[in-house]
This record gives structure tokens, C-alpha cells and sequence, in this order.
């Protein structure tokens, strides 16, 4: 739900809001598969099986804002923005920057927060 509107210059509109998600096994197997333990496990991968079972079931909740771009010639959004604060709400849930930069720093989502080749992913 928007919380603030900021009118922009263009035709652009700034929507301030909240994101709510619940981390599942599946968003962790497609964006956050290298915290997915292997039968050869190192004393690497047992921290990274630590942070999959503290973020497993966790909900986070995001700041994000919207930016729409409308063209006024046909009253129509003909661009829209997202940015999504995703590192706050991690280092509120791990309470370090060492375990979001490991949950972070080869996870399939951009910087932009868009999901990458889901065929990379672990099944």
C-alpha cells in the first residue's frame, strides 16, 4: 500500500511503499541457491546452511518505491521503476553485514531486484 506520493516533473510519480514477503524453500532454491547444502558439505557450506534455516519461513518487510512515467498523449504509464530496499530488512533479520553480504553476493537477483536465469538455479 503506497504510503507517500511525490509528483515528479515529465509526468512521473514517485509512490513510497511497504513489501511484505515470506522467504520459502522455493525463493531460496531459485534466488539464493548457493545457501543449499551438497553432500560434500565444507565448513563453508554449514554457514551457509545456517542462513538458510534462519531465513527459511522469515518474513521481510521491504521500504520500496514505485516511479511511473505516463505519457500524457495517451494518458498511459509507459514506464515503471521499482527499487526495493532488500538489503535493510536482511541485515534487521541477521543482524550482520558479514551474513548478508554471504546471502547476497552471489544470489540470483540483481541489483534491481530482478531474478536472473532461472535455469542456473538449483531444482
Amino acid at each position: 500500500m503506497a504510503e507517500k506520493k511525490e509528483e515528479q516533473p515529465h509526468g512521473a510519480l514517485v509512490a513510497s511503499a511497504s513489501l511484505s514477503v515470506t522467504i520459502t524453500e522455493t525463493s531460496l532454491r531459485r534466488v539464493f541457491p548457493h545457501l543449499l547444502a551438497d553432500s560434500g558439505a565444507r565448513a563453508e557450506d554449514c554457514g551457509f546452511v545456517m542462513l538458510w534455516n534462519r531465513l527459511l519461513g522469515q518474513r521481510l518487510n521491504c521500504n520500496c518505491s514505485l516511479r511511473f512515467v505516463w505519457d500524457d498523449a495517451t494518458g498511459r504509464v509507459i514506464q515503471l521503476d521499482c527499487k526495493i530496499d532488500l538489503l535493510t530488512s536482511l541485515l534487521q533479520l541477521l543482524g550482520n553485514l558479514v551474513d548478508v553480504n554471504r546471502v547476497l553476493e552471489i544470489a540470483l537477483i540483481t541489483p534491481a531486484y530482478s531474478i536472473c536465469d532461472l535455469s542456473t538455479s538449483a531444482e
